[in-house]
Protein backbone atom coordinates (compact mmCIF):
# COMPACT_ATOMS: atom_id res chain seq x y z
CA UNK A 1 0.00 0.00 0.00
CA UNK A 2 1.47 3.75 -0.72
CA UNK A 3 1.40 4.72 2.82
CA UNK A 4 3.05 8.02 2.40
CA UNK A 5 0.99 8.97 0.19
CA UNK A 6 -1.60 11.80 1.06
CA UNK A 7 -5.49 10.93 0.80
CA UNK A 8 -7.30 10.89 -2.35
CA UNK A 9 -10.16 13.66 -2.69
CA UNK A 10 -13.50 12.76 -2.00
CA UNK A 11 -16.89 14.38 -1.19
CA UNK A 12 -18.57 12.59 2.26
CA UNK A 13 -22.55 13.57 2.17
CA UNK A 14 -25.55 12.76 4.43
CA UNK A 15 -25.64 10.17 7.26
CA UNK A 16 -26.62 6.45 7.66
CA UNK A 17 -24.88 3.45 6.41
CA UNK A 18 -21.95 4.26 3.98
CA UNK A 19 -22.66 4.07 0.09
CA UNK A 20 -18.88 4.34 -1.55
CA UNK A 21 -19.57 5.34 -5.32
CA UNK A 22 -16.30 4.23 -7.40
CA UNK A 23 -16.09 6.24 -10.69
CA UNK A 24 -14.69 4.95 -14.01
CA UNK A 25 -12.25 5.70 -16.70
CA UNK A 26 -11.59 9.31 -17.18
CA UNK A 27 -14.38 10.33 -15.25
CA UNK A 28 -14.48 12.09 -11.69
CA UNK A 29 -16.70 11.59 -8.82
CA UNK A 30 -18.99 14.35 -9.60
CA UNK A 31 -20.47 11.69 -12.45
CA UNK A 32 -22.66 10.94 -9.38
CA UNK A 33 -23.69 14.54 -8.62
CA UNK A 34 -27.02 13.79 -9.64
CA UNK A 35 -28.04 10.52 -7.72
CA UNK A 36 -26.51 12.22 -4.54
CA UNK A 37 -29.75 13.97 -3.51
CA UNK A 38 -31.60 11.37 -3.05
CA UNK A 39 -29.29 8.98 -1.88
CA UNK A 40 -28.26 11.30 1.33
CA UNK A 41 -31.57 10.95 2.87
CA UNK A 42 -30.66 7.39 3.79
CA UNK A 43 -26.91 7.01 3.54
CA UNK A 44 -23.67 8.19 4.24
CA UNK A 45 -22.18 8.81 0.57
CA UNK A 46 -18.89 8.75 0.09
CA UNK A 47 -17.52 9.63 -3.55
CA UNK A 48 -13.58 9.86 -3.96
CA UNK A 49 -11.68 10.73 -7.14
CA UNK A 50 -9.53 7.57 -8.17
CA UNK A 51 -6.12 7.92 -8.79
CA UNK A 52 -5.19 9.50 -11.97
CA UNK A 53 -8.65 11.24 -12.36
CA UNK A 54 -10.32 14.04 -10.75
CA UNK A 55 -8.25 16.05 -8.34
CA UNK A 56 -6.43 12.54 -7.97
CA UNK A 57 -4.64 13.34 -11.37
CA UNK A 58 -1.36 12.93 -10.44
CA UNK A 59 -1.51 10.63 -7.59
CA UNK A 60 0.50 7.46 -8.78
CA UNK A 61 -0.51 4.20 -9.06
CA UNK A 62 0.75 1.35 -11.24
CA UNK A 63 -2.48 -1.20 -10.49
CA UNK A 64 -6.03 -1.98 -10.07
CA UNK A 65 -4.45 -3.32 -6.73
CA UNK A 66 -2.99 0.14 -5.87
CA UNK A 67 -5.81 1.71 -6.51
CA UNK A 68 -8.22 -0.10 -4.30
CA UNK A 69 -5.27 0.06 -1.82
CA UNK A 70 -5.71 3.87 -1.81
CA UNK A 71 -9.44 3.74 -1.63
CA UNK A 72 -9.17 1.35 1.64
CA UNK A 73 -6.81 3.75 3.12
CA UNK A 74 -9.41 6.74 3.12
CA UNK A 75 -12.11 4.52 4.27
CA UNK A 76 -9.43 3.51 7.17
CA UNK A 77 -8.32 7.10 7.96
CA UNK A 78 -12.36 7.94 7.85
CA UNK A 79 -13.07 5.25 10.46
CA UNK A 80 -15.22 3.31 7.52
CA UNK A 81 -15.54 -0.27 8.57
CA UNK A 82 -18.35 -1.68 6.43
CA UNK A 83 -20.14 -0.39 2.99
CA UNK A 84 -22.29 -1.15 0.10
CA UNK A 85 -19.61 -0.30 -2.71
CA UNK A 86 -20.81 0.94 -6.53
CA UNK A 87 -18.27 0.75 -9.20
CA UNK A 88 -19.17 2.02 -12.69
CA UNK A 89 -16.94 0.49 -15.06
CA UNK A 90 -13.10 1.22 -13.94
CA UNK A 91 -14.67 2.07 -10.45
CA UNK A 92 -15.80 -1.66 -10.55
CA UNK A 93 -12.18 -3.10 -10.92
CA UNK A 94 -11.48 -1.32 -8.49
CA UNK A 95 -14.33 -2.82 -6.21
CA UNK A 96 -13.67 -6.16 -7.23
CA UNK A 97 -9.82 -5.62 -5.82
CA UNK A 98 -10.80 -3.91 -2.62
CA UNK A 99 -13.55 -7.67 -2.56
CA UNK A 100 -10.32 -9.51 -2.73
CA UNK A 101 -8.15 -7.86 -0.53
CA UNK A 102 -10.63 -5.94 2.00
CA UNK A 103 -13.40 -8.33 2.07
CA UNK A 104 -14.80 -7.44 5.11
CA UNK A 105 -15.29 -3.63 4.16
CA UNK A 106 -18.21 -4.97 2.07
CA UNK A 107 -21.85 -5.17 3.07
CA UNK A 108 -22.27 -5.65 -0.53
CA UNK A 109 -21.01 -4.97 -4.01
CA UNK A 110 -22.84 -3.46 -7.20
CA UNK A 111 -21.22 -3.67 -10.66
CA UNK A 112 -22.51 -1.28 -12.51
CA UNK A 113 -21.07 -1.49 -16.35
CA UNK A 114 -18.63 -3.61 -15.03
CA UNK A 115 -17.44 -7.17 -15.17
CA UNK A 116 -14.79 -9.84 -13.29
CA UNK A 117 -13.47 -10.59 -16.43
CA UNK A 118 -10.12 -10.02 -17.20
CA UNK A 119 -9.28 -8.49 -20.70
CA UNK A 120 -9.48 -10.76 -23.95
CA UNK A 121 -7.29 -10.22 -26.78
CA UNK A 122 -9.14 -7.73 -28.71
CA UNK A 123 -9.66 -5.90 -25.96
CA UNK A 124 -5.90 -5.81 -24.72
CA UNK A 125 -5.24 -4.59 -28.87
CA UNK A 126 -7.49 -1.91 -28.80
CA UNK A 127 -6.23 -0.63 -25.66
CA UNK A 128 -2.77 -1.01 -27.10
CA UNK A 129 -3.84 0.79 -30.06
CA UNK A 130 -5.64 3.72 -27.80
CA UNK A 131 -2.30 4.25 -25.63
CA UNK A 132 -0.35 4.76 -28.77
CA UNK A 133 -2.90 7.20 -30.03
CA UNK A 134 -2.70 9.14 -27.09
CA UNK A 135 1.18 9.08 -26.88
CA UNK A 136 1.10 10.12 -30.50
CA UNK A 137 -1.58 12.79 -30.47
CA UNK A 138 -2.72 13.48 -26.79
CA UNK A 139 -5.40 13.37 -24.91
CA UNK A 140 -7.75 15.09 -26.38
CA UNK A 141 -8.95 12.78 -29.91
CA UNK A 142 -9.32 9.63 -28.08
CA UNK A 143 -11.82 11.58 -24.97
CA UNK A 144 -13.63 12.54 -28.20
CA UNK A 145 -13.99 9.05 -29.08
CA UNK A 146 -14.26 7.07 -26.11
CA UNK A 147 -16.83 9.78 -24.44
CA UNK A 148 -19.33 9.11 -27.65
CA UNK A 149 -18.45 5.48 -27.82
CA UNK A 150 -20.03 5.69 -24.44
CA UNK A 151 -23.84 5.91 -25.14
CA UNK A 152 -25.92 5.38 -28.10
CA UNK A 153 -25.52 6.92 -31.13
CA UNK A 154 -28.88 8.42 -30.46
CA UNK A 155 -28.51 9.20 -27.22
CA UNK A 156 -25.17 10.88 -28.17
CA UNK A 157 -26.88 12.91 -31.04
CA UNK A 158 -29.52 14.14 -28.73
CA UNK A 159 -27.68 15.03 -25.73
CA UNK A 160 -24.52 17.31 -27.28
CA UNK A 161 -24.14 18.75 -24.12
CA UNK A 162 -23.37 15.81 -21.86
CA UNK A 163 -20.72 14.72 -23.93
CA UNK A 164 -19.68 18.33 -23.60
CA UNK A 165 -19.30 17.78 -20.22
CA UNK A 166 -17.74 15.02 -19.41
CA UNK A 167 -14.74 15.72 -22.10
CA UNK A 168 -14.51 19.79 -20.42
CA UNK A 169 -13.85 17.97 -17.16
CA UNK A 170 -11.43 15.31 -18.62
CA UNK A 171 -9.66 17.41 -21.39
CA UNK A 172 -7.08 18.53 -18.85
CA UNK A 173 -6.09 15.14 -17.88
CA UNK A 174 -2.52 14.13 -17.95
CA UNK A 175 -1.81 11.75 -20.92
CA UNK A 176 0.51 9.62 -18.35
CA UNK A 177 -2.43 8.98 -16.10
CA UNK A 178 -4.57 7.93 -18.97
CA UNK A 179 -2.00 5.37 -20.21
CA UNK A 180 -1.09 4.73 -16.75
CA UNK A 181 -4.79 3.64 -15.92
CA UNK A 182 -5.21 1.42 -19.89
CA UNK A 183 -2.08 -0.48 -18.84
CA UNK A 184 -3.88 -1.09 -14.99
CA UNK A 185 -7.25 -2.30 -16.89
CA UNK A 186 -5.22 -4.73 -19.54
CA UNK A 187 -3.06 -6.32 -16.04
CA UNK A 188 -5.95 -6.51 -14.01
CA UNK A 189 -6.57 -10.46 -12.94
CA UNK A 190 -9.32 -12.77 -13.54
CA UNK A 191 -11.48 -11.95 -10.74
CA UNK A 192 -14.29 -14.42 -11.23
CA UNK A 193 -13.71 -16.21 -7.94
CA UNK A 194 -14.13 -12.78 -6.14
CA UNK A 195 -17.79 -13.35 -7.29
CA UNK A 196 -17.76 -17.09 -6.58
CA UNK A 197 -16.74 -16.74 -2.52
CA UNK A 198 -18.72 -13.30 -2.15
CA UNK A 199 -19.78 -13.70 1.45
CA UNK A 200 -21.96 -10.45 0.50
CA UNK A 201 -24.51 -9.96 -2.11
CA UNK A 202 -23.87 -9.35 -5.61
CA UNK A 203 -25.48 -6.96 -7.83
CA UNK A 204 -25.08 -5.98 -11.93
CA UNK A 205 -26.73 -2.54 -13.88
CA UNK A 206 -26.24 -3.59 -17.22
CA UNK A 207 -26.99 -2.29 -20.34
CA UNK A 208 -28.18 -3.54 -23.28
CA UNK A 209 -26.71 -2.26 -25.73
CA UNK A 210 -23.28 -1.79 -23.94
CA UNK A 211 -20.28 -2.30 -26.09
CA UNK A 212 -17.62 -2.29 -23.45
CA UNK A 213 -19.45 -4.67 -21.47
CA UNK A 214 -21.80 -6.67 -23.28
CA UNK A 215 -25.18 -7.74 -22.01
CA UNK A 216 -24.42 -11.53 -22.46
CA UNK A 217 -20.58 -11.34 -20.02
CA UNK A 218 -22.78 -9.98 -17.19
CA UNK A 219 -25.34 -12.44 -17.86
CA UNK A 220 -22.75 -15.37 -17.53
CA UNK A 221 -21.58 -13.84 -14.41
CA UNK A 222 -25.13 -13.54 -12.47
CA UNK A 223 -24.53 -17.21 -11.68
CA UNK A 224 -21.63 -17.28 -9.77
CA UNK A 225 -22.30 -15.21 -6.47
CA UNK A 226 -24.07 -17.13 -3.80
CA UNK A 227 -26.71 -14.09 -3.57
CA UNK A 228 -27.20 -11.98 -6.76
CA UNK A 229 -29.56 -9.12 -8.33
CA UNK A 230 -29.08 -8.09 -12.24
CA UNK A 231 -31.17 -4.52 -13.32
CA UNK A 232 -31.12 -4.57 -17.48
CA UNK A 233 -31.78 -1.10 -18.39
CA UNK A 234 -33.03 -1.78 -22.32
CA UNK A 235 -31.94 1.81 -23.88
CA UNK A 236 -29.15 2.09 -22.27
CA UNK A 237 -25.25 1.71 -22.80
CA UNK A 238 -22.36 2.08 -20.81
CA UNK A 239 -23.23 5.42 -18.78
CA UNK A 240 -26.95 4.58 -17.31
CA UNK A 241 -26.70 7.33 -14.66
CA UNK A 242 -27.20 9.72 -17.75
CA UNK A 243 -28.80 7.22 -20.36
CA UNK A 244 -31.34 6.31 -17.47
CA UNK A 245 -31.21 8.29 -14.31
CA UNK A 246 -34.19 7.37 -12.91
CA UNK A 247 -33.94 3.44 -13.47
CA UNK A 248 -30.37 3.23 -12.58
CA UNK A 249 -31.05 5.43 -9.27
CA UNK A 250 -33.65 3.08 -8.20
CA UNK A 251 -31.69 0.15 -8.70
CA UNK A 252 -28.76 1.84 -6.85
CA UNK A 253 -30.87 2.18 -4.03
CA UNK A 254 -32.94 -1.15 -3.83
CA UNK A 255 -29.45 -2.86 -3.98
CA UNK A 256 -28.52 -0.77 -0.81
CA UNK A 257 -31.23 -1.12 0.69
CA UNK A 258 -31.15 -5.41 0.64
CA UNK A 259 -27.62 -5.37 1.61
CA UNK A 260 -28.40 -3.27 4.73
CA UNK A 261 -31.42 -4.80 5.74
CA UNK A 262 -29.82 -8.25 5.63
CA UNK A 263 -26.54 -6.46 7.68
Amino acid sequence: MASEQALLPYTRTGQGPCLLLLHGFCEDRFIWQHFLPDLLEEYTVLTPDIPGFGQAADVPFDSIDEMADLVYRLLQTLKISNCVVVGHSMGGYVALALAEKYPSVLAGLLLFHSTAYPDDETKRQGRQNAIASVKQYGTRPFLNQFFTNLFTPNFAQQHPQILQTLFQRAQNLPPQSVIAAMQAMMQRPNRTPVLKHAQFPVGFIAGSHDTFVPLPATLAQCSLPHTASICILPSAAHAAMFECPRESLHAVKDFAGFCCFLA
